[in-house]
């Protein structure tokens, strides 16, 4: 694989490809740290693009390694075919049944494996690096500035550009 192929699995995400979620709120539920991560088909996207700049192929396996009425671990297999030789990662996504309830619990660790594997191929690997960052909740629990907004901000502070 060439640089540029890396380069092209690796780099930055719009910021409108971008999704944030609550983590972590403050004792007095004025602020939260902030949670930033692609959904799968953007990933998806991300390969097939790069994939087909540079006459490559990739695809998936996964299974399941553990079950039980608590969890479930998927082990997910990313390969890449490329210049006439494969490439795989893998890693693990695991899913514990909610106090509610099991609803999508394999897909959650399915997408979760997934994730991991892509980014030990450099796929959205910045976001989990990202600094700490805690941004104001409103009165209804929600982020005071638009998500669009917490995104940019921390691609200034990583100074990245696109």
């Amino acid at each position: 694989m060439t640089k540029a192929f890396w380069n092209a699995l690796a780099k930055p995400f719009a910021i409108e490809e971008v999704s944030i979620r609550i983590g972590q709120k403050s004792k007095d539920g004025d602020s939260a740290s902030v949670f930033f991560y692609v959904e799968v088909p953007t990933i998806e996207n991300r390969l097939d693009s790069a994939c087909a700049e540079f006459d490559a192929a990739w695809e998936t396996r996964k299974e399941i390694v553990f079950a039980s009425e608590k969890s479930i671990v998927v082990k997910c297999a990313l390969t890449i075919h490329i210049d006439g030789k494969s490439l795989t990662r893998e890693d693990f996504g695991e899913e514990v049944v909610s106090k509610e309830g099991a609803t999508e619990i394999y897909k959650s660790a399915s997408s979760d494996s997934f994730k991991r594997a892509a980014r030990a191929f450099g796929i959205g690997r910045y976001l989990a690096s990202a600094p700490f960052f805690v941004a104001k909740l409103n009165d209804k629990g929600r982020f005071v500035k638009k998500d669009e907004e917490i995104i940019a901000e921390l691609y200034r502070r990583m100074n990245i550009t696109l």
